[in-house]
């Protein structure tokens, strides 16, 4: 009887430790699956979260790059023109002094004209155009016709005084910058009066005026076009 009784005794405890032991160890791996699971839905957060903070820096940096570009447009156009007319100057200049000796005024001019009606920029919009300080036109790429011709009257779509504001900077500065609205002759079903910013400079040795002009219009696009692809080239790498 008692060995019987020690038996049962021995058997209960077995039984109790079991249920224990598979207690703790439910417990144990409940707790680490609840570890586990806070650990990764927390690494998860952490990372969706670190790509949320970098796609809105990203989209920081590219708004303030558009802020300062478009706030620069004029300031690049003016920048722009006035080098192409220093170039075109220096040309002028270079084949002035080689030529001076050797040939005649009228030959020098003929030379000058056709090297600067060669250059183009800007996509082929950009030119150069020469008058002289009477309003004659000498060089005029885009219509040939009017050179030879006295243009010191032409107006602008507001009825200001093109030719004239041209000579007037070109003789009271020596260079600087003038405005105008007009048509764009590419686009003669465009109604939209355009801003077109010019800079000229004096050409002494034969009283002329070089300058360039560019459409305010057209440097916004073409600033649009790099603002573009700077923002595609994030996506590409993002």
């Amino acid at each position: 009887m008692k060995k019987t009784l020690s038996n049962y005794y021995l058997a209960t405890a077995f039984i109790f430790i079991a249920v224990v032991t598979l207690i703790i160890t439910a417990i144990s791996h409940s707790t680490q699956y609840m570890v586990l699971n806070s650990s990764t839905q927390e690494i998860r957060e952490n990372i969706l979260q670190n790509y949320k903070d970098e796609l809105k820096n990203r989209v920081e940096v590219v708004e303030q790059f558009i802020e300062q570009k478009n706030s620069l447009v004029r300031e690049q156009l003016e920048s722009d023109i006035r080098n192409r007319v220093y170039e075109a100057y220096d040309i002028a200049y270079n084949l002035h002094e080689k030529y001076k000796k050797t040939k005649s005024a009228q030959e020098i001019k003929a030379i000058i004209k056709e090297s600067l009606r060669q250059i183009k920029f800007n996509d082929g919009r950009g030119y150069f155009f020469i008058d002289d300080t009477s309003g004659n036109c000498i060089l005029y790429p885009i219509r040939p016709s009017l050179e030879g011709t006295n243009i010191i009257n032409l107006q602008d779509v507001n009825q200001k005084y093109v030719i004239k504001e041209f000579i007037s900077t070109a003789l009271a500065k020596n260079e600087g910058y003038t405005s105008y609205f007009t048509y764009k002759y590419k686009y003669k079903e465009d109604a939209k009066r355009y801003e077109k910013v010019t800079f000229v400079k004096l050409f002494e040795p034969y009283n002329w005026v070089i300058g360039t002009g560019e459409y305010l219009e057209d440097v916004k696009k073409d600033i649009q076009k790099e603002i573009a692809q700077i923002i595609n080239t994030i996506r590409l790498y993002n």
